[in-house]
């Protein structure tokens, strides 16, 4: 959802609301992205109509305290708005005549069940053909959805990059990269990371990174 509709958003929200008989509904955003500081920030040329639809949410959430920060520092510079600490521990502030609060929530895995996956025998057995498969080369798993924002494409420049001017890890690390979908994928998110993995392979060899697509079925690229 972007931003700058949520001022709209919170009016189509209201008039919605009150015909359904609860004007007191809340909006919340969750920002997925890192957030970034007031400096960088305040470069973009639509800056304060992107922090005003911000704004309008009533709960905003962010991964980490550090992106919290620096929304709050971007929102300050730009619309003067002083967030204090509210009762529960939580940030917020007095924004056009309501409150509006701050969350921050970690993204986390459930280790347990990671752990009861990788040993069973069956993971065990495909982990030991990789390692014998790489023998001697760290391995790099990459497990990504095929979305532009998780940034797979540039991780696959960087690490073409990195070989380009370091040749002598060419022989000692890999990627095993799995590519999941994903209901938002966006067209041709697919096919410009292919693009990318097959012309690094064409420039310094097909054995630095190895692809596996999952969807209905399981392929091996």
């Amino acid at each position: 959802l972007s931003p700058v509709c949520l001022g709209s958003l919170r009016r189509a929200a209201s008039i919605n609301a009150e015909y359904m008989g609860n004007p007191q509904a809340k909006i919340g955003l969750f920002i997925h992205t890192v957030f970034p500081t007031s400096e960088v920030f305040r470069c973009l040329p639509h800056r304060t109509n992107i922090i005003r639809g911000i704004t309008s949410a009533d709960i905003i959430g962010f991964h980490t305290y550090d992106y919290a920060r620096h929304f709050i520092s971007s929102a300050k510079r730009l619309l003067h708005l002083d967030f204090e600490t509210q009762e529960g521990g939580s940030l917020g502030v007095e924004c056009n005549g309501r409150k509006l609060e701050l969350q921050v929530s970690h993204v986390g895995v459930d280790s347990e069940h990671i752990a009861n996956l990788a040993s069973k025998p069956e993971i065990q057995r495909r982990a030991k053909e990789l390692r014998d498969k790489y023998k001697g080369r760290r391995i790099i798993l990459g497990i990504d959805e095929l979305d532009i924002v998780k940034g797979t494409l540039l991780k696959i420049q960087a690490y073409k990059r990195f070989l380009e001017q370091h040749r002598e890890w060419k022989k000692e690390i890999v990627i095993i990269q799995i590519l999941k979908p994903t209901s938002n994928q966006l067209k041709g998110c697919r096919d410009d990371i292919i693009e990318a993995i097959e012309n690094l392979k064409m420039g310094l060899g097909g054995d630095i990174l190895e692809v596996r697509e999952y969807s209905n079925a399981t392929t091996s690229a």
